[in-house]
């Protein structure tokens, strides 16, 4: 579980029939506010040392701060990452410490009361990740990270892209892993 704070902004749409429109860039945290994100990994640890694998991040938004009515925000991920797990000498050895590479598919999705819910979709092309683990038993551990990551939305539903702009993700979290 993490939470997820916006950065950068969205980039410039105009309707084809309904969808989003907006003539400006717009500040992805005018968007939406701060996530709260639930993230799958699954992979494989090839050896003491490297792994990789597949994630699923779904992150329902605690806040939508230019939303006139009742709205729902959610950001979901899916895509691949690979983790280095370095031996450090000086660490104890129950912890693990690892840096972390990804991309994803990315999809914001914003949902008010009047209307059907309109999403702008693209690529998170880097999303670095920071962070250790400490083996609590003998096949499970927990620890904090951090990861950062940086994308560009393409386009939206029933609407075309009038510009592209970065955005990122700033993200601090907790995490549990199973190691058979």
């Amino acid at each position: 579980m993490a939470i997820q704070i916006p950065g950068g902004k969205t980039g410039a749409f105009y309707s084809t029939g309904g969808g989003v429109n907006s003539d400006q860039d717009t500040e992805l945290s005018k968007a939406t506010g701060s996530s709260v994100a639930i993230v799958f990994d699954v992979g494989q640890r090839v050896n003491r040392m490297f792994y990789w694998g597949l994630q699923l991040a779904y992150a329902p938004s605690m806040s939508q701060p230019d939303c006139m009515t009742e709205c729902k925000v959610t950001n979901f991920k899916i895509g691949a990452d690979a983790m280095i797990h370095p031996h450090v000498e000086q660490l104890p050895p129950k912890v693990d410490p690892y840096l972390g590479f990804g991309v994803n598919y990315d999809q914001l999705t914003v949902a008010a009361d009047s209307s059907a819910p309109v999403s702008v979709y693209g690529m998170e092309f880097m999303n670095i990740q920071i962070g250790a683990d400490y083996l609590a038993a003998r096949h499970v551990s927990i620890g904090g990270y951090f990861a950062t990551s940086f994308g560009m939305y393409f386009g939206a539903d029933l609407s075309n892209t009038k510009s592209v702009e970065l955005h990122e993700w700033f993200t601090l979290g907790v995490r549990g892993a199973f190691r058979p």
